[in-house]
């Protein structure tokens, strides 16, 4: 009976330590002190931006890497495979720092692996992201360092185990400064240099899908010049 007992008892520790182990934090921070600022497309600092992250799939072959970026229809391609870690946050002036386009971030979940850490960055005039993202006046889409032998600085998910094994505390000045020698990218905005005061992170604008009126407009136009082509 006690060996029966102690059985179980192992066997409930086995799996609160693996229900324990999957669970992971990653923080993003953009208000500390001696952080910079989110600015928009033209260099102002901005709140009301929207915050993800998260991490991208390789179905069907895509790779972030090569991804092409700029217009909505690319947006919605990227979104396909978009896989988000915790909620959306709103850019807001810090009270710590008084900086406009400030955020911090702090999502807990199950670890996807030890895959890059993305940070989703959308200007939508202060609105909620639309699902279509056809509400994006500008974007930026950025990573951090990953050869950091610390792993908890690192720019990819935790993979679990105790803590701080179970937790990544990143702040966007890693993607301005680097860690160990390494700094971020940028897929689409910019990463601005640590001397430059006004922010860290700029977006860059997206280009609008054209609207129905506007596609009629053309669909005149070529039918027009084609008929005079024709005469």
């Amino acid at each position: 009976m006690k060996k029966g007992i102690l059985g179980l008892a192992g066997l409930l520790a086995m799996a609160s330590g693996s229900t324990f182990a999957q669970n992971v934090t990653v923080d993003v921070t953009g208000t500390f002190s001696g952080d910079r600022n989110v600015l928009n497309s033209s260099g102002t600092a901005a709140n009301g931006l929207q915050v993800e992250v998260g991490y991208f799939d390789t179905a069907g072959g895509f790779d972030i890497n090569n991804a092409a970026q700029g217009s909505i229809a690319d947006l919605q391609a990227m979104g396909a495979h978009w896989h988000q870690f915790g909620s959306t946050v709103t850019t807001t002036t810090s009270p710590s720092s008084g900086l406009a386009g400030s955020f911090s971030y702090e999502g807990i979940g199950t670890s996807p692996g030890s895959l890059r850490i993305d940070l989703w960055i959308f200007n939508t005039g202060g609105a909620a992201l639309a699902g279509d993202y056809g509400n994006v006046a500008d974007y930026g889409l950025f990573t951090g360092p990953v050869n950091n032998s610390d792993t908890t600085l690192n720019w990819t998910f935790p993979t679990g185990g105790a803590f701080p094994g179970n937790t990544a505390s990143l702040s966007t000045v890693d993607l301005v400064n680097g860690n160990h020698g390494v700094a971020g990218i940028a897929y689409f905005g910019q990463i601005v240099s640590s001397a430059n005061p006004n922010g860290s992170l700029e977006l860059s604008a997206a280009v609008p899908e054209p609207s129905s009126a506007a596609l009629v407009v053309l669909g005149l136009v070529s039918s027009l010049a084609f008929r005079r082509v024709r005469a």
